[in-house]
C-alpha cells in the first residue's frame, strides 16, 4: 500500500494558501505604504530643523523647488544647504517676500500624502495624492500670515 495525499488534501492545501496570500498581499501593500509616508515625514522634520536652524541665523526661511534639488537629495538653495533627502522624496519651501512664514512641503513619489508644514501655525498638516504623483509647486499652499492648509483637503497630522 502507497501512502500518498489524496488529491482533495491538496485541493484543501491549496486552498488554504491561496486564501492566506489572499489577506497577505494587502496587508504589505498597506504596510509600504504606510513605510513611504513615513520617509516623507521623516524627511520633513528633518527639513524643519534645517529652516529653522537656518532661520535663527539669517533671519528668514529659505525657499527652495524641486529643481533645487540634486540627483543623491542634496538640496541647495543660495545659501541654504540640507544634507539630503530620502531617495524618492521631493520637497518644496515655499516663503512669504520676506521670509517671515514658510510653507514646507513633502512627499514620496510612492507614498499616498503631501505633508506640509505650516512655520506660522508649528504645525504639519497632510493631504491625500495619488501614488506615483511627483510633487510639484502647485501642490504646495503659498505662504502667508493666514491659515494656509485649510480642511477640509488639509488635515492635521497627529
Amino acid at each position: 500500500m502507497n501512502k500518498a495525499f489524496t488529491l482533495a488534501e491538496l485541493l484543501i492545501a491549496l486552498a488554504i494558501i491561496a486564501i492566506l496570500t489572499a489577506i497577505a498581499i494587502p496587508i504589505y501593500g498597506r504596510y509600504k505604504l504606510t513605510t513611504y509616508n513615513q520617509v516623507a515625514v521623516y524627511d520633513l522634520k528633518n527639513l524643519m530643523s534645517g529652516e529653522l536652524a537656518y532661520f535663527s541665523q539669517k533671519l528668514k526661511f529659505a525657499s527652495f523647488n524641486a529643481s533645487d534639488i540634486q540627483p543623491n537629495g542634496v538640496i541647495v538653495a543660495g545659501d541654504f544647504y540640507f544634507k539630503a533627502l530620502s531617495k524618492g522624496v521631493t520637497a518644496i519651501a515655499k516663503t512669504d517676500s520676506s521670509g517671515t512664514y514658510l510653507n514646507l512641503c513633502v512627499k514620496h513619489y510612492l507614498g499616498n500624502h503631501i505633508y506640509c508644514y505650516e512655520s506660522d501655525r508649528d504645525s504639519i498638516f497632510y493631504t491625500d495624492s495619488p501614488v506615483g504623483h511627483q510633487l510639484t509647486e502647485d501642490d504646495c499652499p503659498d505662504a502667508t500670515a493666514d491659515f494656509d492648509c485649510k480642511p477640509p483637503q488639509w488635515k492635521v497630522f497627529k
